[in-house]
């Protein structure tokens, strides 16, 4: 849900995540995805989605080769 479009999410903003947050703990329901599956949605996908550009990424792709 909080991820962009281009990577196959709903770009949904921050207030419409609160309002589907909170529709779901009033009805209960139960999380989609297991803990550590939540984990990679929620944190580790963003941040490799904002990660290194450019320059930085260049030199992260040349530091691998060594």
């Amino acid at each position: 849900m909080q991820w962009p479009r281009e990577y196959g999410g709903w770009g949904a903003t921050p207030m419409q995540q609160a309002i589907v947050q909170d529709e779901m703990a009033r009805v209960r329901a139960r999380p989609r995805a297991p803990t550590i599956n939540g984990l990679g949605i929620g944190f580790i996908g963003p941040t490799i989605i904002v990660g290194p550009t450019g320059r930085a990424q260049k030199e992260s792709a040349t530091s691998r080769r060594c």
